[in-house]
């Protein structure tokens, strides 16, 4: 599932399919080179909470980000699942 998840996300960003929110989150995530939570998406990005909710949303669905284990959010010291780009880390 890893190598087709890797896959999809090359095809999507080489397709130009990828919205401009989507390919920033997903940016950021392969900068970073470890999951984040969505409020700390949110602030690398600059999106509001609520567009990186929907795209995370959208991005998981097609199988590009991963929820990988539940840890504590670095911003609000919840504890939360964050993401990471499929087949990059293994979980």
């Amino acid at each position: 599932m890893r190598e087709a998840s890797l896959q999809a996300f090359r095809q999507l960003v080489n397709s130009g399919q990828m919205g401009m929110q989507e390919q920033s989150i997903c940016d950021h995530l392969a900068e970073h080179g470890a999951p984040l939570t969505l409020q700390e998406i949110a602030k690398v990005t600059g999106f509001g909470i609520n567009s990186v909710s929907g795209r995370v949303h959208g991005l998981k669905k097609k199988e590009i980000l991963q929820e990988c284990e539940k840890r504590q959010c670095h911003l609000t010291k919840r504890i939360v699942t964050p993401v990471f780009i499929a087949g990059f880390r293994d979980v």
